[in-house]
């Protein structure tokens, strides 16, 4: 079990840092957590370091075990909970190939697991059926340091028969004594016995054991046997201890105010203990010693004050003492407090650096990747035009800009657009990461990317958006929420408008066959077949609307047809380009139809007002429609020329000729060989002259 006052947190936002240890301390009423160790091993340099996962032998105080992963290096770490002189001890440690970010390993009857990415998971334990069975000794209890129990007799019968090569003691807290001769043939159900003692090294609880190596031929049995043993190391008297005996403030800005960290002075022992002296050195634990300045606020040595140092500590006690950083120049310092007691003496090193402070620099590069433009509040980073269906990676770069003594630059908050939705992202959510550093002139690049998706041609522009949160310990830098705008473009085809935009506009996916083909006249059926070739074509016939369908066909006509329907429904490449959308066949319970791709001349057609958002063309802008009648541009040589009033005595089209389905087309088919001008008037009636 885990000490009740101990807590580990892994840096698992950052990359290149240590696991802290932190101890819950309250001290004159004032509870606060201080660090007190750091594993000695450092996260990888790829951000995924899982959370620490603390496993205990049936609760039992000292077992406690803190399990750790990382993607780089060595994938799983077992280090003992309870921290010594500053460190975490490990343990033991495994390479697990393929290990998945911010993973944690589990546990279930005395195996860990660990998965992978690799399609494996893997499983460590021992085998749980020693050859001996022992009768450990019953807890040792409350011994003061230095001083040893009775031996104890501990006694293993043996289950098979086997040969015992070694036994050793797991802690040098635990003294082995009465060993048989070795190597020791042992028959089965024979015993085998030897002496333990408790000499505690060190004050608190201690777990050992003592394991019996053997070898043998049977199957299903492990060759080693663990004798469990406990004890509780004590004083009588006070002792001084130090959980920490380092202090370290790492780089400071000059001149920016202080900063804190604390230092915990334990009283292990089970009397008071009284504090005769402190004394501060720069040179080292034995002197030459400086008086420091006392205030209000502490002692004051250099750069350092010390706030809260006492006097006393009770019996089992903490005391805890804020140390402040605030240096004036730029330099680095270092202060030795020794503390002497009736417990005991101890060194407590406390070191900071500082220097001038980082200057932030955040660039972007130009459309064309040549250049870098300069960050400014309030304006955004561009990709410029991306053709939609392709992808322009452009980089984002922070350098160090402080002069030669500045102090390195740390990135303390960055949240890329990494995993969101959008045409704009980071490649990844490494790069430029939380707890980077950069020295003075140094500088690191992150890569974006803006991806228009797939789109039909002759369709308006539009904006993508996305945003990176950054922040660094700059002290003007200040928290950005740096912006990116990219704008997809999607192909236009001739003719084009003044604006550079296709004339005819990509109307949305159309019903076919609604009843009867609903563009009546095929321009061609092609193997080349592209929006480009089909839209050049409908032009040049003067058609208002065209179409592609079947992946080779270009249809065209005077009217747009019944019913619009989803854009998945037109899912066929065309012939000539398979990256363009030439029909399709529909989708779900659509599928087996009919599908036009069509597109309107906007010279001569009303506005298409927005339709249904479920028919947009991946819901980023709203696919147009068209309401109401418009007039025929006219077709086999005959072409509007407007509207005119009707003549006054008298028509103005002498001959009248009334057709069964009353359409220009009828009109055209029943009299276009025989007159020069043709009229429609009431809706169905045929004039000519």
């Amino acid at each position: 079990m885990l000490a009740h006052n101990h807590c580990i947190a892994n840096n698992d936002a950052v990359i290149k840092y240590q696991t802290h240890v932190f101890k819950f301390v309250c001290s004159n009423g004032v509870p606060s957590f201080a660090k007190v160790a750091d594993s000695p091993e450092f996260n990888g340099a790829i951000l995924g370091v899982g959370h620490g996962t603390v496993t205990s032998l049936n609760g039992q105080a000292g077992t406690g075990l803190v399990w750790t992963s990382d993607v780089q290096g060595q994938n799983l770490r077992v280090y003992n909970a309870i921290p010594k002189n500053g460190n975490l001890t490990l343990i033991k440690s495994f390479s697990v190939p393929g290990t998945v970010k911010f993973t944690r390993p589990v546990f279930g009857d005395g195996i860990v697991y660990q998965g992978t990415n690799q399609g494996y998971v893997y499983g460590f334990g021992a085998p749980t059926n020693p050859p001996f069975t022992c009768t450990a000794p019953a807890a040792y209890g409350s011994v003061d340091v230095g001083q040893i129990t009775t031996a104890t007799t501990v006694t293993c019968t043996s289950k098979i028969a086997l040969k015992v090569t070694n036994v050793t003691a797991s802690s040098a807290d635990y003294v082995l004594s009465s060993i048989p001769n070795l190597p020791a043939t042992i028959a089965t159900g024979s015993t085998f016995t030897f002496k333990v003692a408790f000499q505690p090294t060190k004050v608190g609880s201690i777990t050992g054991s003592i394991v019996l190596g053997t070898t043998n031929n049977v199957g299903g049995y492990s060759i080693k046997t663990s004798v469990r043993l406990t004890g509780t190391g004590s004083s009588t008297g006070p002792l001084l201890s130090l959980y920490a005996d380092t202090v370290s403030f790492g780089e400071v800005v000059t001149g920016s105010g202080a900063v804190t960290q604390t230092a915990l002075l334990s009283n292990d022992g089970n009397s008071a203990l009284t504090i005769s002296n402190i004394q501060f050195s720069n040179t080292g634990s034995t002197g030459p010693f400086i008086d420091p300045t006392t205030s209000g606020d502490g002692k004051q040595v250099g750069a350092f004050t010390f706030t809260g140092l006492p006097s006393t500590i009770a019996e089992t006690s903490q005391a805890n003492v804020i140390v402040s950083f605030n240096p004036t120049t730029s330099a680095s310092s270092k202060v030795y407090v020794v503390i002497t007691s009736n417990g005991g003496s101890q060194t407590l090193l406390v070191t900071g650096s500082s220097g001038a402070a980082p200057v932030a620099l955040l660039q972007f590069q130009t459309s064309d990747g040549t250049s870098w433009v300069t960050y400014q509040d309030g304006k955004n980073f561009t990709f410029g035009n991306v053709t939609e269906n392709q992808t322009r990676s452009l980089k984002m770069r922070l350098t160090n800009n402080g002069d030669a003594g500045s102090i390195p630059l740390s990135i303390t908050v960055s949240k890329p657009p990494f995993g969101v939705t959008g045409i704009i992202g980071a490649a990844n959510q490494v790069d430029l990461g939380e707890g980077m550093t950069l020295n003075a002139g140094e500088s690191a690049t992150a890569t974006l990317y803006c991806s228009p998706p797939k789109t039909q041609w002759d369709t308006d522009s539009y904006n993508g958006y996305a945003q990176w949160t950054m922040n660094t310990n700059d002290p003007v830098f200040g928290k950005h929420f740096i912006q990116f705008v990219c704008q997809g473009v999607a192909e236009q085809a001739a003719p084009l408008l003044s604006n550079g935009q296709g004339r005819y506009r990509y109307a949305g996916c159309y019903k076919e066959n609604n009843p009867g083909r609903q563009l009546a006249f095929q321009l061609y059926g092609n193997d080349n077949n592209t929006i480009a070739m089909c839209v050049a074509a409908c032009a040049a016939k003067g058609y208002l609307y065209c179409g592609t369908q079947y992946n080779r066909e270009c249809w065209g006509g005077p009217t747009i047809p019944k019913q619009q329907v989803s854009e998945d429904n037109c899912n066929y490449p065309c012939k000539g380009d398979i990256n363009q959308v030439c029909g399709g066949n529909g989708v779900g319970a659509g599928a087996g139809g009919a599908y036009i791709s069509l597109f309107m001349d906007s010279a001569r057609g009303q506005p298409l007002p927005p339709s249904d958002p479920s028919t947009t063309a991946g819901g980023d802008r709203p696919v147009p429609t068209i309401t109401g009648p418009v007039v025929n541009p006219g077709l086999a040589g005959y072409r509007s020329n407007g509207c005119y009033q009707e003549g006054s005595p008298g028509r103005a089209l002498p001959n009248l000729v009334s057709t069964k389905n009353r359409t220009v087309a009828a009109c055209i088919a029943v009299c276009g060989d025989k007159y020069a001008y043709l009229g429609l008037e009431y809706g169905g009636e045929v004039s000519m002259s």
